[in-house]
């Protein structure tokens, strides 16, 4: 399904195009060999009347025609299923079927086809699956999820196929190693898968095979990410193995521990949380989680958990809930899972940054001639001088001294120092001069500064 178109494949119809008579099928007698016997209507009818084709459905009774004499249980190029869809290329082969581009004979609609091998196609397991959830598979709608156009038995080749759109993209598994999301962009493709899932599982339709190879990648943009295989029909190698029969659908390294028969063998939505987080802390790590290669060993290492340090200690705690080998300790449905997510993104958004240590510079070196004090590091953009110390203090202070020392010396000549009087009231004599020591002893202290 990730292939390109091929060369070879009919042109697409313009769709302005006029055409003369359009081609109509007749459903009183079935074609031969899965061909499509057209009819042409008359030119320039107004109306058309013509039987459609019913869409085609999976029944008991359908299942026979695998098992005609003349079925031949495979297709070609060129065959038309159903008179609705015809083959255009091959895509691939896995070891439950075989993948085909195809498209819509009616809408020119591109659509990617499975055909189930005939020894699996007979098989009792393989057709009860094809019976319980043809109808709920062709119901869902989501971004996240794969369309199911039809599933259905294809009588005159004997085939059992599925239909679906055709999403042109690329696997998870092939772009394991070059994803390098943040946690963010992690958790935000983890809610994307997690809201398609919440619809199939409202529908009762549990994936059960959630891995990488199943999450295709249009554009190879995680936020287009797209879920295909619903539990049905699945590629297969000798590494990951898709195992169906006895409840059983899913590959080793991805499903959860209660698909090998523990815990009750309770399968449900808890069960694809378990394997959406295995497929999550795989694009983590880069690489495929190694969950054991052995029935044994995968069981073994479900029970003691995956090893969660390939994701940031903010996500372990989410991804140890998604993990829990018992599903009644796991997150049991997407709603709790989309819950715990919406918290934990609020929670890393509104934590602040970490802030950068910013070091001091040292302070520059004196210039030559400018005292040290003068030349401590002042924080000015370069080009800009820094301010400039004003003298007016300097120049006030000067100016208020010299008129304290002028002031004293006024008084000095003012008031001359008297000689002692010769009477013989000395104490008299001696009063009048006590006034004047005061001046007498600080004369001197002009002089000196002078």
């Amino acid at each position: 399904m990730t292939d390109k178109p091929p060369k070879d494949r009919p042109k697409d119809r313009p769709k302005d195009r006029k055409e003369p008579a359009r081609t109509v099928f007749e459903s009183s007698a079935p074609p031969a060999a899965g061909k499509a016997k057209p009819r042409k209507a008359a030119a320039g009818a107004a109306t058309l009347v013509h039987s459609k084709p019913p869409k085609p459905a999976v029944t008991p009774s359908s299942f026979a025609a695998l098992s005609s004499p003349g079925a031949k249980g495979r297709i070609e190029i060129g065959s038309v299923l159903n008179h609705i869809y015809e083959v255009t290329r091959f895509i691939g082969r896995g070891g439950m079927g075989e993948v085909y581009e195809g498209i819509n004979v009616n809408t020119d609609e591109r659509v990617a086809i499975k055909v189930i091998l005939p020894h699996l196609a007979q098989d009792p397991n393989v057709q009860a699956m094809f019976r319980k959830e043809a109808r709920t598979l062709t119901r869902l709608s989501h971004p996240a999820l794969v369309q199911y156009r039809v599933l259905a038995v294809e009588p005159q080749l004997g085939v059992l196929y599925i239909g679906t759109e055709f999403i042109d993209g690329v696997g998870v598994d092939e772009l394991l190693g070059e994803l390098k999301p943040s946690d963010d962009e992690l958790l935000a493709l983890t809610k994307r898968l997690a809201e398609g899932l919440r619809v199939a599982h409202d529908l009762g339709a549990i994936h059960r095979d959630i891995s990488p190879d199943n999450i295709l990648l249009p554009g190879g943009k995680l936020e287009t990410a797209v879920i295909i295989d619903f539990g049905i029909a699945k590629d297969l190698d000798s590494t990951q193995a898709t195992i169906v029969g006895d409840g059983f659908a899913g590959k080793l390294g991805f499903v959860a521990p209660e698909q090998f028969g523990d815990f009750g063998r309770e399968i449900g939505p808890w069960t694809d949380v378990y394997s959406l987080g295995l497929v999550m802390l795989s694009i983590a790590a880069g690489k495929p989680v190694n969950m054991g290669a052995t029935l044994v060993e995968a069981v073994d290492r479900r029970r003691a958990g995956p090893d969660l340090t390939a994701l940031s200690p903010e996500l372990q705690p989410l991804f140890s809930h998604m993990l829990a080998a018992d599903p009644k300790i796991r997150l049991r449905s997407m709603d709790e899972l989309l819950a715990e997510i919406a918290t934990l993104r609020a929670a890393l958004r509104a934590s602040p940054e970490p802030e950068e240590e910013i070091f001091a510079a040292p302070p520059p070196e004196p210039a030559p001639g400018v005292p040290a004090d003068l030349s401590l590091a002042m924080d000015v953009p370069e080009g800009v001088q820094p301010p400039r110390k004003s003298p007016l203090p300097l120049i006030i202070g000067g100016g208020l001294a010299l008129a304290a020392v002028a002031a004293g010396a006024v008084f000095m000549l003012s008031h001359p120092a008297k000689a002692p009087a010769s009477a013989p009231d000395t104490t008299v004599a001696a009063q009048p001069e006590a006034a004047p020591v005061t001046p007498a002893t600080t004369a001197p202290a002009p002089a000196a500064v002078a």
